[in-house]
């Protein structure tokens, strides 16, 4: 089972497990993208997996027909999205990270909403695994910039703010703002949207 999730951690590491959905349609069909999983990093679970393990989770799920497995918030009851791309990212597939999952799932309406709001912004995946204990060095920065995505609510125009996050030694969000556009600015929390302010709020990506 796959599940669509809204992030409530607090770290910038979930963008390497939820990557934000940064190639949403052009023409509104409902398809969201989204790597479901990247080998070799550290994840919110603080577990890893190697890139043949990921291609074999991710054959396994296209290759059993799982492809309208996909629940919301691990409530493990089919969501009426499907999917409809699934592939393992290559060298130069930008965005994705080389080795990544990658899913496209089309969404019903009333998710969709969800999706574009920023109320459901990452993937996440069901299984049993084997887990072997290991030691990794894990860098983490103690700033991070950058530009929101725009907004997708018509209660203002189309806009975009930069903004600055300050991190704690493990990686924990403490402060983040916006910079002031349109007479407003936004609070940054979490590391996959900023809180919202006029009825709106901004996805980010934290590269």
């Amino acid at each position: 089972m796959l599940h669509l999730v809204k992030s409530h951690l607090e770290t910038p590491e979930e963008k390497i497990y939820l990557k934000l959905f940064e190639k949403a349609s052009r023409k509104e069909d409902q398809v969201v993208y989204g790597e479901v999983y990247v080998p070799n990093r550290v994840d919110t679970d603080h577990e890893t997996m190697s890139v043949e393990d990921v291609e074999k989770a991710a054959w396994e799920f296209l290759s059993t027909g799982k492809t309208s497995k996909i629940d919301i918030q691990h409530d493990l009851a089919e969501s009426g999205c499907m999917v409809v791309e699934s592939f393992i990212a290559r060298e130069g597939w930008e965005p994705w990270v080389e080795g990544s999952w990658v899913m496209g799932v089309k969404c019903p309406d009333d998710i969709w909403k969800l999706v574009k709001s920023g109320d459901l912004n990452g993937f996440s995946f069901y299984g049993t695994s084997k887990k072997v204990p290991a030691r990794v060095l894990v860098e983490v920065a103690k700033q991070i910039a950058g530009i929101t995505e725009k907004n997708t609510e018509d209660i203002l125009p189309p806009h975009e703010h930069t903004f600055v996050i300050n991190l704690d030694n493990k990686g924990n969000i403490v402060s983040g703002k916006t910079d002031v556009v349109m007479e407003h600015s936004h609070r940054v929390k979490h590391g996959t949207a900023t809180e919202e302010e006029l009825d709106h709020r901004h996805r980010l990506a934290l590269e």
